[in-house]
């Protein structure tokens, strides 16, 4: 099981004060350090982007029929391609060597290792744009709505701490209603809706500034008539 995002963040606080000493430096680390307070707040934002990112791996993992045994080695891959965007490498293309694309020898590297080439590249879509695409819960595709709940809840993936998500509900094509920057992954549509229409509806995730893209398809639903 994942440990909790808190819990790594309050360990990480704990190595930074107190007596925690750099191996490298025999200093005393100083959290009131701004140089430190600063690493701090990047470590927080990395890892929630990581927390999240590793939250859309284990979905990809679970209806991708993956046994937890092998979760590990699948979350060692998307650490892997998660970390060379941190740092600002463009995994797929012309990376340092010409001609290099570097996602797709760390692919062949795990492949050869016994892993899933289809699922690795699910996960290569994750965890290069940093935020994984929620997977849509709620109103089921095809579901059909009493006349009387005009007003759905729209249920996403939970992706974890400081994720928010927009929606949007659309009708024959043309935007009817959405939602942006909504702080849980459930929304209660507002205004209502129309009785006897049918809705198509996607949703997006967005963690410090990354956006993921919009959940393709979209899910289809319908108001019935009273």
């Amino acid at each position: 099981m994942a440990k909790p995002l808190q819990d790594r963040i309050d360990n990480w606080f704990v190595r930074m004060q107190g007596e925690a000493v750099s191996p490298v430096t025999d200093r005393i680390i100083d959290a009131t350090n701004p140089i430190h307070s600063a690493s701090a707040n990047d470590y927080i934002n990395n890892t929630s982007a990581w927390f999240a990112v590793e939250t859309g791996i284990r979905l990809i993992l679970a209806t991708g029929g993956i046994t937890p045994i092998q979760y590990p080695f699948y979350l060692a891959f998307g650490r892997e391609i998660f970390s060379l965007n941190l740092k600002g490498y463009v995994t797929v293309g012309t990376v340092g060597t010409p001609g290099v694309d570097i996602a797709a020898l760390l692919k062949a590297k795990w492949v050869a290792r016994g892993l899933i080439g289809v699922i690795l590249d699910q996960i290569l879509g994750g965890a290069a744009a940093g935020v994984p695409v929620p997977d849509l819960i709620t109103p089921a595709d095809d579901h059909l709505l009493l006349p009387a709940d005009l007003t759905p809840d729209l249920t996403v993936t939970n992706m974890g701490v400081g994720v928010t998500y927009d929606f949007r509900i659309y009708h024959s094509g043309v935007l009817v209603v959405g939602k942006n920057n909504n702080v849980t992954n459930v929304w209660t549509v507002t205004p209502a809706l129309i009785t006897a229409y049918s809705y198509e509806w996607q949703a997006r995730a967005k963690l410090g500034g990354v956006y993921s893209g919009w959940h393709l398809p979209m899910h289809s639903f319908t108001v019935v008539a009273p």
